[in-house]
């Protein structure tokens, strides 16, 4: 039986540094909800991002 999912996701530069927030949903009522502000304590290069 196929897996049914679905992810919003959105992101924006800001005063306090960057915002990220997603939303995701899958089969059976499952539910998550995503939120990151500011630079992450990996530093530059964390996930191929240049830190630019």
């Amino acid at each position: 039986m196929p897996l049914a999912l679905a992810t919003l996701a959105a992101g924006a530069d800001t005063f306090f540094g960057p915002l990220y927030v997603a939303f995701g949903a899958a089969d059976g009522g499952h539910q998550a909800l995503y939120l990151s502000m500011g630079r992450s304590f990996g530093g530059p290069g964390l996930f191929g991002a240049s830190g630019r």
